[in-house]
């Protein structure tokens, strides 16, 4: 680990946040300046909403990007969609830094679907603290996208140092946004771009969850084009001063109709969470270009039965962002972890590492050098010992992934192909997130009166909870049969349950425990 002086002289004092969407470039500089990182300009340029951007196009933009805020001494970080690198929040194993990158593959393997040889894997430390838990996010992309998104920015003459996910541009903005204390209260922030729409939800500046939906401001455009029969530029000027209908007709109800896809991503982030902490206040955050949309918040509140308002008013009162933009913000989260001292987190590595890495960092590498002979010395020790390791890491690696998967599906009966069967899992949760998310307010709030109706009933024990389109099965056992009608008969009460029965319940002859199965039909929405 380098030490705090070296890192102090070779961290950069100016770094920038590139993100190139389908719709244009966003780049956003930050330099540090009083002990603090601050705003320090934003560029961006729009591609044509008809058709592809020409490669000269794309250069050009780029280019215009580079010449207004980049220069010899700034560090750049070039975002990769969302939609081609994947992000997790993940518990590191250890607290230092090299030790973790020893491992960081075996704890990766798990969480992609692709082979990890194919894979850049990185991570960064959400938590300087060295205490347990040791929250982190581990971070991967095919090295075929990487590769592809450093050719996109070849014309333009720019080389980034550093090739980030974007999700995690969108982490770190949070993370300084939502660094004062908010009381009680999750947040929820939602950055609309052209193709893929963010979510992180955060519990004051500590991450909870984070994803990333592949629908956005363009597709919104598309819907509402297609509606009114209108070109895309047309419809694009009218979503920008359109107010979103939903009890009305004409573009107003299309609009809202268009952002229906979005509501119930929003709800499906929430559920979890909001169960765990037994109904804690939620507050919706608005980033992006959408946030500019006249009456998209009191819309959205009223949808969604939340309060919400634009990230503009959390940077308000902040001196260290002046002039910021809210359809910039990915770029600024991207250019605040270019910014960050230390250890550089990155998708450029073996061949595709960044070309001027050696002049860069000439010195801590010159003193390394000087302790290249006692590092010799070791070597051979340390080569001998890393290869009696890795063959047991490798099967610890393979036993941890049998063991995450059976806890994520006990239901299963063999693990034959953990990722593969995990992929199946995934793709039944899928099916059956649509009825889970529906839109309109008070979605959440069936869930957790169902949860804490049953939990009224300490001898009554739930065993499987099951979830379709358009039923609610509670498997459990213990109590009695007079018991289990009783809360049959209080389930069927809820205002959304139109009907509930017991499908099944019997008294097990050999342990005396009585099993029960409730199915509770959903009223229509």
């Amino acid at each position: 680990m380098a030490s705090p002086l070296i890192a102090r002289f070779t961290s950069p004092q100016t770094a920038v946040g590139l993100v190139l969407g389908r719709t244009g470039v966003k780049a956003v500089r930050v330099v540090r300046r009083e002990g603090e990182v601050w705003w320090d300009g934003a560029v961006s340029s729009e591609f044509p909403l008809d058709r592809a951007p020409h490669p000269t196009e794309i250069a050009g933009g780029v280019l215009a990007a580079l010449q207004a805020l980049a220069g010899n001494k700034t560090r750049v970080a070039a975002g990769l969609s969302s939609l081609q690198a994947g992000l997790y929040p993940h518990e590191l194993p250890f607290d230092g830094e090299d030790k973790v990158r020893r491992v960081i593959r075996f704890e990766a393997e798990p969480l992609f679907l692709s082979p990890i040889d194919d894979l850049s894997v990185d991570f960064v430390r959400l938590d300087p603290s060295d205490e347990s838990p040791r929250p982190g996010l581990i971070f991967g992309a095919l090295q075929s996208d990487v590769a592809g998104l450093l050719e996109t920015l070849a014309p333009a003459g720019l080389d980034p140092h550093l090739v980030l996910p974007e999700s995690l541009g969108l982490v770190r903005a949070g993370m300084r946004l939502f660094r004062d204390p908010s009381g009680p209260l999750y947040r929820l922030l939602v950055d609309m771009g052209a193709s893929q729409t963010g979510l992180a939800l955060f519990d004051e500046d500590r991450l909870v969850a984070v994803r990333s939906v592949p629908y956005g401001g363009a597709d919104i455009t598309h819907r509402l084009a297609m509606a009114t029969g209108q070109a895309l530029f047309e419809a694009e000027d009218l979503k920008k001063s359109l107010v979103p209908q939903p009890d009305g007709d004409g573009p107003g109800k299309s609009l809202a109709d268009a952002w229906d896809p979005i509501l119930r991503e929003i709800l499906a982030t929430l559920a979890g969470p909001y169960l765990e902490s037994g109904g804690k206040d939620v507050e919706l955050v608005l980033a992006g270009g959408g946030e500019r949309t006249p009456g998209l918040v009191p819309f959205l509140s009223r949808s969604l039965g939340l309060p919400v308002r634009s990230v503009m008013d959390l940077a308000a009162g902040d001196r260290t962002l002046a002039g910021f933009s809210a359809d910039s913000l990915t770029s600024y989260g991207l250019a605040l972890q270019a910014i960050r001292p230390g250890r550089m987190a990155n998708l450029r590595q073996g061949a595709q590492a960044p070309h001027g890495s050696l002049t860069r960092h000439r010195m801590p590498l010159a003193i390394m050098a000087s302790l290249a002979g006692l590092t010799l010395l070791f070597w051979g020790a340390d080569a001998y010992y890393a290869d009696y390791l890795r063959g047991r890491r490798q099967n610890a690696a393979r036993v941890e992934m049998e063991r995450i998967f059976r806890a994520a599906a006990p239901h299963a009966t063999s693990v034959v192909a953990p990722l593969a069967q995990m992929r199946q899992e995934l793709d039944q949760l899928k099916k059956i997130s649509g009825p889970l998310a529906g839109p309109g307010p008070g979605a959440l709030d069936f869930f957790l009166d169902v949860s804490r109706l049953v939990g009224e009933y300490p001898a009554v024990r739930i065993t499987d909870l099951s979830i379709g389109p358009a039923s609610l099965q509670i498997t459990g056992e213990g109590g009695d049969f007079e018991t289990i009608d009783r809360l049959k008969s209080r389930l069927a009460a809820l205002p959304k349950i139109e009907e509930a029965t017991i499908g099944n319940a019997r008294m097990d002859p050999n342990t005396r425990v009585l099993n029960f199965k409730i199915t509770l039909k959903r009223s229509p929405l």
